[in-house]
């Protein structure tokens, strides 16, 4: 009972998303992370151990989620 109350308060509390809203958010902002992901993979993959990796993939990372998140 319990798993079906929280289920029915989620739902009732929560606003529901349209599929505009999702198509949006997945194509201009899920998208472009997910690519970011591939290349920073890539990079990680490539570059020789050391802390100047961790620096460079977490750059990547977290300055593309700055850039996408500031829309």
């Amino acid at each position: 009972m319990a798993l079906v109350f929280t289920f029915i308060w989620i739902r009732g509390t929560l606003p529901r998303l349209r599929l505009d809203q999702l198509m949006n958010f997945a194509w201009k902002f899920m998208l472009p992370l997910a690519l970011v992901n591939i290349v920073t993979a890539g990079v990680w993959h490539f570059m020789g151990a050391g802390p100047l990796r961790w620096v460079v993939c977490s750059a990547l990372i977290f300055g593309s989620y700055a850039i996408l998140a500031g829309d």
